[in-house]
């Protein structure tokens, strides 16, 4: 009776962890990188450089929490709701896809009269500083 319950306790122990680890990784990794590294990345970076690292950053979250599920708790990704690839979901990906690339070529190319140009030599403050209403 002892050892059923111990081994219970330990199997129960190693698939709490990851989970914890995980929920850690996606719930905190974007807030962190948010408010503490993103602030400094621009501040140091170009801006595209800063938004390039930063999608990769992200990238390197989800990729993290796959990583957790197929090797840390040893589950299939169905677990995670990741399906099999059908004919339908490859036509609504599709129609999405087309839609956005639709809205994005708008917007690039009526940028002048929706949204104003920066006023050249503008001060703009570091961006830690803008974080806490400086410039």
């Amino acid at each position: 009776m002892i050892s059923n319950k111990t081994s219970s306790t330990v199997a129960n122990h190693h698939t709490t962890l990851p989970t914890l680890v995980g929920l850690g990784l996606a719930l905190l990794g974007p807030f962190v990188f948010q408010w503490f590294i993103g602030p400094y990345l621009e501040a140091f970076a170009e801006p595209v450089t800063a938004v390039l690292l930063g999608q990769g950053f992200l990238w390197l979250l989800a990729l993290g929490a796959i990583a957790i599920t197929l090797y840390w708790e040893r589950k299939p990704l169905t677990s995670l709701g990741v399906r099999s690839l059908t004919r339908g979901w490859c036509c609504w990906g599709s129609g999405l896809a087309s839609c956005l690339a639709w809205q994005c070529l708008f917007l690039r190319y009526s940028r002048v009269s929706f949204f104003p140009h920066p006023r050249v030599g503008q001060f703009r403050a570091p961006a830690p500083m803008r974080l806490h209403g400086y410039g």
